[in-house]
């Protein structure tokens, strides 16, 4: 048995390294985990603030077109392409 090769001390000086070895790991998965959240919402704010500006910029548009504005006028104050102006 391991305990009848060993010394009581070196055995818990290596259970000892072990839990610390294993809570380092449990830490950076853990870390890891919080890291790919933090990611994911940064990329769900990011896009969500994309399709903002996108919606605000169609609205304009519609109005814009309804005020008699050409799709040119509007597509180089908005920066929505001529196609899509025309769609709305």
């Amino acid at each position: 048995m391991i305990a009848e090769k060993y010394p009581a001390t070196e055995i818990k000086q290596a259970t000892a390294r072990l839990a610390e070895l294993t809570q380092d790991q449990r830490t950076r998965m853990l870390l890891e985990a919080r890291q790919i959240y933090e990611v994911d919402r940064r990329q769900e704010r990011a896009f969500a603030r994309r399709e903002g500006r996108e919606e605000a910029m169609e609205a304009a548009a519609r109005k814009a077109l309804a005020d008699g504005l050409s799709a040119e006028a509007i597509s180089s104050f908005t920066g929505l392409d001529i196609e899509t102006i025309r769609k709305l």
